[in-house]
């Protein structure tokens, strides 16, 4: 009688105990970059490496405070870049979780995102009377 009593609490224990490392390891679930990009970014820094008429030119350029793009949720953006007197409006929408096409059509592959951090690169065509003209770029931007 006493081995089964120490059984029955030792069962109920281990079921106690089972239950409550469940609940602390319930984890919420990973955003997708489609709903992390969501919001107003800081542009922070970024590098371009253009080939034209075989001339290859590199800029590597930190924003001012202000610059920065919302991405909305229905797939609109706008940038808006002071220290360049530039603003635009444009459409973006996700192909992937790891490609987005936006500004110009050009398709940007994400490098990384979490809630605070946006990397993204991007090849492009220049359109010249050459072929094989591109560009490349960087962007790291902040919230």
């Amino acid at each position: 009688m006493k081995t089964i009593r120490i059984a029955s609490a030792l069962a109920l224990a281990a079921l106690i105990f089972a239950c409550n490392k469940d609940d602390d390891k319930h984890e919420e679930p990973k955003k997708k970059p489609a709903e992390l990009i969501a919001g107003q970014w800081h542009y922070v820094n970024q590098r371009v490496i253009e080939r034209i008429n075989g001339k290859i030119d590199s800029l590597n350029y930190n924003y001012g405070e202000k610059d920065s793009v919302t991405y909305f949720a229905n797939g609109t953006a706008i940038s808006v870049i002071p220290s360049r007197n530039y603003s635009d409006t444009t459409t973006y929408r996700f192909i992937d979780d790891s490609s987005f096409v936006q500004f110009d059509g050009d398709t940007s592959k994400i490098l990384s995102i979490t809630e605070h951090e946006l990397k993204y690169y991007t090849r492009y065509s220049i359109i010249t009377n050459r072929a094989g003209d591109y560009g490349e770029d960087w962007e790291i931007l902040n919230r």
